[in-house]
C-alpha cells in the first residue's frame, strides 16, 4: 500500500461512551442546570459527564439529573484550570476522549454523534480538535471603542 493512502485512513473506533465531558464551574447553577438538560437531550449517552465545582454549592442541582445521564460532582478550589485538571485526574482508562466546556454552553441534540463522526474520520495520529460555540449572542462592536 503506498504511503500517502496509509496515511489518510482512518483508525479510530469511537462510539458516544469513549467520551467524558468536564464541566468547571464557579457559582453558576442556572448554566449548570441548562448545560444539563442539553446533555441528558442528547442523542447519545456519553460515557461521563464530570462537573467540578467551586463556590456556591450545587450538588442539588447536579445529582437532579443522575437518573438520566452519568454524571458526578466533585468539589475543588476556585480556578478554572485546578478544576479542569482535576477533572482530568479522575480519568481512567475506559475514556478514550475528553470534551472541556464552559458552564454557560449548550449542546445541539446530535452534537455528540457528530463529534465522535468527526473522530471516527480523522487520521490516527491527531491528538486534539476544537468546535465552535453557536449559542453565544453575538459581539456588539462599540462604535466609541
Amino acid at each position: 500500500m503506498p504511503q500517502e493512502i496509509f496515511k489518510e485512513k482512518s483508525w479510530n473506533n469511537f462510539v458516544s461512551r469513549d467520551l467524558a465531558i468536564i464541566i468547571p464551574t464557579k457559582d453558576r447553577p442556572l448554566e449548570i442546570k441548562r448545560l444539563l438538560e442539553s446533555i441528558s437531550n442528547l442523542d447519545s449517552e456519553v460515557g461521563r459527564v464530570i462537573v467540578v465545582a467551586s463556590g456556591e454549592n450545587i450538588l442539588d442541582v447536579v445529582m437532579k439529573f443522575s437518573d438520566e445521564i452519568p454524571v458526578e460532582h466533585y468539589f475543588s478550589e476556585p480556578g478554572q484550570i485546578k478544576q479542569r485538571n482535576k477533572g482530568i485526574s479522575l480519568l481512567n482508562d475506559s475514556t478514550k476522549l475528553v470534551a472541556t466546556i464552559d458552564d454557560d454552553a449548550l449542546f445541539y441534540k446530535n452534537s455528540i454523534s457528530e463529534i465522535i463522526k468527526f473522530w471516527n474520520s480523522t487520521k490516527h495520529d491527531t491528538a486534539g480538535v476544537g468546535f465552535n460555540i453557536v449559542n453565544l449572542p453575538k459581539h456588539k462592536h462599540n462604535f466609541l471603542k
